[in-house]
């Protein structure tokens, strides 16, 4: 009984492995192929950066600065180097820590 519940679960982690593989590389070949035709394959979004300064007393002074583009990708996943747009757009700003 034992080995068959073991069985069963390595069959459903090899399916979600599978899965995920298969997820990533038709996202890959379609922005590749640019299918669809009409959607280019990447975009800019413009994005406020943002410094986060540790001070010596243990607070955290914020400095901002000027906005700047951002090249992102039309996908799902991150693709060649890039985030995807969908992730870009939602949070246009974009923290650095400084020590």
């Amino acid at each position: 009984m034992r080995q068959l519940i073991i069985r069963w679960i390595n069959r459903i982690l090899l399916v979600l492995v599978v899965l995920v593989l298969l997820v990533f590389v038709t996202d890959s070949i379609t922005l590749r192929l640019r299918f669809p035709s009409n959607r280019p394959q990447f975009d800019t979004v413009q994005i406020r950066p943002y410094y986060a300064v540790k001070m010596k007393d243990g607070k955290t002074e914020f400095m901002f600065d000027q906005p700047q583009d951002e090249t992102c990708v039309n996908a799902l996943l991150p693709q060649l180097g890039f985030r995807p747009c969908w992730y870009v757009k939602r949070s246009k700003t974009k923290r650095i820590d400084v020590k």
